[in-house]
């Protein structure tokens, strides 16, 4: 009786700072060992018989004519059903009708200025930690005795935030960035029981 070939079931998922699927394809999908590309046999980001082995994956935005956006690494296919969550090229700028990859910084004194209610007050260190969500980033932010805080960068996209003192743990709230490159304010109140979501938001001109 034949030895039955392990071969696994895989999916890609590329996913915005926001936490939405965004258009790639495998454009790439070569194993390390023999060097042959499987890329055909995906349709979209899913392949439904990919044998196990370390494979090299290239993909490519569907709505972006070349390179850009592109996102590249390695995979260890060994399970029956294998997930890679990877995080996508946000491009927004179009160039001859078509996108194109485009850096905005802030403008000058930006900054996104929260306060956290009630005052946490004097004693124990009062800080911050925003975790992405969809993103690969993490930033720790001082909280003054006011309960206010300034983050400095023009953060996007969900991120979980953490309010520490001391060794213990005050609350946490989700936060959704949509301010792009303008300043903007936020409130957080401590007294919330659950977890629900801040819309941070430009504040109009």
């Amino acid at each position: 009786m034949a030895q039955e070939k392990s071969v696994a079931r895989l999916r890609f998922i590329v996913l915005s700072p926001s936490g939405d699927e965004m258009p790639y394809y495998v454009d790439g999908f070569v194993n390390t060992r023999t060097g042959a590309n499987l890329a055909s046999g995906f349709k979209g980001l899913s392949a439904a018989a990919v044998p196990f082995g370390l494979y090299r994956y290239r993909l490519l935005r569907e709505d972006v004519r070349g390179d850009a956006g592109w996102l590249s690494g390695q995979i260890d296919v060994s399970r029956a059903e294998a997930l890679k969550v990877l995080l996508g090229s946000e491009i927004n700028a179009r160039v001859g009708g078509q996108p194109a990859a485009a850096d905005v910084g802030p403008v000058r004194g930006f900054a996104i200025l929260g306060v956290i209610n009630p005052p946490p007050g004097s004693g124990a260190a009062v800080w911050v930690r925003l975790t992405g969500l969809y993103q690969d980033y993490r930033l720790d932010v001082a909280v003054g005795p006011d309960g206010t805080f300034r983050i400095d960068e023009p953060l996007g996209g969900l991120f979980m935030m953490t309010i520490h003192k001391g060794g213990a743990v005050l609350g946490a709230r989700l936060l959704a960035f949509k301010q792009g490159s303008r300043s903007a304010r936020f409130a957080v109140n401590l007294g919330d029981a659950s977890i629900t979501t801040t819309d941070v938001k430009a504040a109009p001109e």
